[in-house]
């Protein structure tokens, strides 16, 4: 009898574990323009199929196995209807779209919940200083929060893609120590030997030199433009970035300014073709040398992931600080200068 018994609950067990564990059920509320329309799931990376049914009514039900959780989309005639993570149990979506009911899912509906007021007041402003703190004291904290306290959640890349340009050293060995997937991509790993660049060349540090090939073959370095005993404003940018392009009037009043009080500009165009460069320089006015023909090399010599990067360098060649914009700018330049007359 007691051997009839262990039988069967052995029997209970594995059915549990190779039956119910693996299904999945997703609801779908389908318009009226859809229904007679095959609804189906699609693996959000390669696009295969991975279930399907077709809406007879206004609530659907698409129901399958899956072994491990994948990131999916929900689609119609070929238009994706919703986003998720297919993986075991039963999946529906709130009135903002996301999906609800299994554990990746809630987790991250809980987080856009979080972010969405944080994204509301990125919008509402128009001040740059403001927008880089909430990005950096709000966006990044939530973001990195969420990754490492859901370790391989499928919806972390899209959550790390988001934030990768801000991240620092420090965050991103948390991220990479919370998911595999992030860790083992090619463009994180970027990501990372970009940020020990630009903790490399943080304030305090020595700048680093550039050997940048110009169109003729020539080989045009970044101190021949950095002159001991002056100051210098670096500037990394390109012909087609609106918000380099609106620095620069500030970079020539800056130039006009302090030229004759020890202080040169630099430019550095990068990521752009030199034809377009030469026609930015000629319609912008600027009036200080430009390095052309910078490359991706160039950029992460600095761990630049975003342009502008301003910086400016003391005389004796050390970062006072870097990723200036508006009047963080001119404030730091100012004070740059007043200091030396003292």
């Amino acid at each position: 009898m007691k051997k009839s018994l262990f039988a069967l609950g052995a029997a209970a067990l594995l059915m549990t574990a190779c039956g119910k564990s693996d299904k999945y059920s997703i609801e779908v509320s389908v318009p009226e323009a859809l229904q007679g329309q095959t609804i189906a799931v699609l693996n959000a990376q390669n696009g295969d199929t991975l279930g399907s049914a077709v809406a007879t009514d206004s609530l659907l039900t698409i129901s399958g196995s899956v072994k491990a959780p994948v990131m999916a989309i929900v689609s119609a005639q070929g238009m994706p209807m919703f986003q998720l993570v297919l993986e075991p149990g039963k999946i529906s979506f709130n009135d903002e779209g996301l999906a609800t009911g299994t554990k990746s899912n809630d987790a991250f509906a809980a987080y856009a919940d979080e972010i969405t007021p944080i994204m509301e007041s990125l919008r509402n402003t128009t001040d740059e200083n403001e927008s880089e703190s909430i990005l950096k004291d709000q966006f990044v904290p939530a973001a990195v929060k969420f990754i490492n306290g859901n370790h391989n959640n499928p919806y972390n890349t899209a959550v790390f893609g988001s934030v990768a340009p801000f991240l620092s050293e420090a965050q991103l060995k948390t991220v990479f120590e919370a998911d595999t997937a992030i860790a083992n991509n090619p463009d994180a790993q970027h990501v990372m030997a970009n940020a020990v660049n630009k903790a490399k060349t943080s304030a305090g540090s020595k700048y680093v030199d550039l050997t940048i090939a110009q169109e003729d073959s020539t080989l045009v370095k970044l101190s021949d433009y950095i002159v001991p005993g002056r100051f210098t404003l670096v500037d990394f940018w390109a012909s087609w970035c609106r918000p380099c392009r609106q620095e620069i009037p500030a970079l020539i009043s800056l130039y006009n300014k302090y030229k004759d009080a020890g202080l040169d500009v630099v430019g550095v165009a990068v990521w752009d073709r030199v034809p377009d460069t030469k026609k930015a320089i000629e319609e912008l006015g600027i009036n200080y040398p430009v390095i052309l023909n910078g490359n991706r090399e160039t950029t992460d010599a600095y761990g630049i992931m975003g342009i502008p990067c301003i910086m400016l360098i003391d005389p004796q060649g050390v970062i006072i600080a870097r990723d200036l914009f508006g009047q963080n700018l001119i404030d730091t330049v100012d004070q740059a200068i007043a200091s030396k007359r003292r």
